[in-house]
C-alpha cells in the first residue's frame, strides 16, 4: 500500500498519518491524522473516483482533496474520533471483516489488525471519549453488539448482546458514554429502540414501534429518532429514559435522518414533503421548520459542522453524488467535489 499524498496544485505532499478502521466484509480501520489549531475542520467522505470506494478528506472550501486509503477494496462509513486524530471506517481489504489499525508514516505503511476472527464487523461508533468503538459483528454466527478498545487491545473487547436478537441495528452512544442504543429488527418482544450499558448489563426498552436513527442530544437529556408508527417515516423526540415520546413532524411524506445541532437547539433532517428529498432544519421542539435545499434532485445525509454554523450534505443535482456545504445563516452553498464519480458519506 503506497503512502497517501495530497495535491496542493504543485504536486503531491506526503502526509504523516495513522489509521484505524473497521470492516464489513473487510477491515475496520482508524485513520489518525491531526489538524493544526486555527484551521477549519476537514470533512471526511467516500469517493469512487479512482475506480473503487476510498476514504478522502477535503477542506470546507473544496481545496486539498486528499485520498487516505489506497487499495482495491470497498472502503466506506468514515467517522472522526472525538479528538479528530482518527477516522474509523469500514474496509473489505482483508477479505474477512476484521478491525485493523494502520499506522502511516511519511515513507511507509504498517497495517495492524485489531480483531482476528471471521465475521462481518460494521456499523461502528466511537464512544464520546474516544477510548472505545462499538460495532456489530456476526462472528458468533449471528449479529451481536461488541465494544473494543480504540487501540485494538484484545483484553478490551466486550460482547454486550448474547443471542437475544436475530437482527440488529446499532444507533450509537449516549452523550455521556453510559449507554448504547440499538434496534432489534426482529425479536420476540417486537421492534423498538433498546439501550444497554457498554459492559453488557441493564438492558432497557425505550420504544415499541418501528423506530430507529436514535441520536442523543448534546446534553444527554433527549433522544431524537425516526418512527414509522404513523404509517410513514416521521421524526420523534423523547426523554432519554423513553418517556414523553413526542411527534415533531406532521405530513404524509417521509421525514427521516435527524441530526442534532452541536448546541442542541436545532435538528436537521431529510424530508420528501415537497416532492423529492430535501434538507430541512427545525427547532428542537419541532417549530420553525425551514427548507434549506430546493432543487429537483435528491439531497441527503445532512451533518453539522462542529461549530454548528454549516451543514454538509450529498446532492445528486448533477446525477452523481457530490459533497456540498451550506451556511446555516444565509443558506449559501459551496460545492466541494466536482467529478463524474459518486462522492458520499460526508462527516465532520
Amino acid at each position: 500500500m503506497s503512502t497517501p499524498s495530497r495535491s496542493n496544485g504543485n504536486g503531491p505532499v506526503r502526509l504523516g498519518l495513522r489509521l484505524l478502521a473497521s470492516v464489513a466484509g473487510g477491515a475496520m480501520l482508524l485513520l489518525a491524522m491531526g489538524c493544526s489549531s486555527g484551521e477549519d475542520p476537514k470533512l471526511a467522505f467516500v469517493s469512487d473516483r479512482d475506480g473503487n470506494p476510498e476514504i478522502y478528506t477535503v477542506n470546507v472550501d473544496g481545496s486539498e482533496q486528499t485520498r487516505l486509503t489506497v487499495n482495491n477494496a470497498v472502503d466506506s462509513r468514515p467517522l472522526w474520533s472525538p479528538d479528530r486524530k482518527w477516522v474509523a471506517f469500514v474496509s473489505e481489504e482483508s477479505g474477512d471483516p476484521e478491525i485493523n489499525r494502520l499506522q502511516v508514516g511519511p515513507d511507509e505503511a504498517k497495517p495492524q489488525r485489531l480483531t482476528h476472527s471471521p465475521g462481518d464487523d460494521h456499523m461502528h461508533w466511537w464512544s464520546p471519549d474516544g477510548s472505545r468503538i462499538a460495532f456489530i459483528s456476526d462472528r458468533s454466527g449471528q449479529p451481536e453488539v461488541y465494544v473494543i478498545g480504540a487501540d485494538g487491545s484484545k483484553t478490551g473487547i466486550t460482547r454486550i448482546t448474547s443471542g437475544e436478537f436475530a437482527e440488529l441495528r446499532l444507533d450509537g452512544w449516549s452523550s455521556d458514554g453510559r449507554w448504547l442504543a440499538f434496534v432489534p429488527n426482529t425479536s420476540e418482544e417486537g421492534p423498538g429502540i433498546m439501550i444497554r450499558n457498554p459492559d453488557g448489563v441493564n438492558l432497557m426498552r425505550l420504544t415499541s414501534f418501528q423506530d430507529y436513527d436514535a441520536r442523543w442530544s448534546p446534553d444527554n437529556r433527549k433522544i431524537v429518532y425516526t418512527s414509522e408508527r404513523d404509517g410513514n417515516q416521521e421524526i420523534y423526540v423523547m426523554n432519554s429514559d423513553g418517556s414523553s415520546q413526542t411527534r415533531l413532524t406532521h405530513n404524509d411524506s417521509p421525514d427521516h435522518s435527524p441530526s442534532w445541532s452541536p448546541d442542541g437547539l436545532k435538528i436537521a433532517f431529510v424530508s420528501e414533503r415537497d416532492g423529492n428529498q430535501e434538507i430541512y432544519v427545525m427547532k428542537a421542539d419541532g417549530a420553525g421548520v425551514t427548507r434549506y435545499t430546493a432543487n429537483d434532485a435528491v439531497d441527503e445525509s445532512p451533518v453539522w459542522s462542529p461549530d454548528g454554523k454549516k451543514l454538509a450534505f450529498v446532492s445528486y443535482i448533477y446525477n452523481t453524488g457530490e459533497i456540498f456545504v451550506m451556511n446555516i445563516a444565509d443558506r449559501n452553498q459551496t460545492r466541494l467535489t466536482n467529478n463524474n464519480a459518486n462522492d458520499t458519506d460526508p462527516v465532520w
